[in-house]
């Protein structure tokens, strides 16, 4: 958990509940670069290459050279998931964003497949989601994450869920127009 500092246990992983698939463009500025770090969130890669090429122009990087442009920063296609997490003992639930940027977007489309294998509502489902060692074609090790599904959303849960699924999905199309 980027905000906790949390680490997941391995197999063990955390419940969450998927609400949302959102794809943003995030622009993020190099870290030899002005304090690296995410500078933008958009909804369309044209808006992430406007916000990068303002701000290039706002600290003197010259949008003719791609080059320079490419050393300071970086637009990413990041596929997330808007979820709650749900603790296995109380039943408590609190928002959380999975993004999947680079290597993981194979992931966020193997999990949005078995969602929609498992037909009904995005967020019908209880899934498991933890980490796993996966080594990419140059025989360098990462983690990355698996899902699992555990089962369905409990009655008593189900309507809270659809209430808070609802109010995500009214922000989001109220905030970018789509659906």
């Amino acid at each position: 958990n980027s905000v906790t500092k949390q680490l997941w246990p391995g197999e063990e992983g955390i419940l969450v509940i998927n609400l949302k698939y959102v794809k943003r463009w995030n622009v993020w500025r190099d870290r030899k670069f002005k304090n690296g770090g995410l500078v933008a969130s958009c909804a369309t890669e044209a808006e992430a290459i406007q916000a990068r090429n303002e701000m290039a122009l706002a600290e003197g990087v010259p949008l003719e050279s791609q080059e320079r442009l490419d050393e300071c920063y970086e637009i990413l296609e990041t596929p997330e998931n808007w979820c709650l997490q749900v603790d296995p003992e109380t039943c408590e639930m609190q928002p959380l964003i999975i993004g999947l940027p680079k290597t993981k977007q194979k992931k966020a489309r193997e999990w949005n497949t078995l969602i929609k294998q498992k037909g009904g509502d995005r967020f019908a489902g209880i899934w498991r989601v933890c980490a796993v060692d996966e080594q990419n074609n140059s025989g360098e090790d990462y983690k990355n994450f698996a899902f699992s599904f555990v089962g369905y959303v409990p009655d008593q849960l189900f309507k809270q869920v659809e209430e808070i699924f609802e109010g995500v999905d009214a922000q989001f199309t109220k905030k970018t127009g789509e659906t």
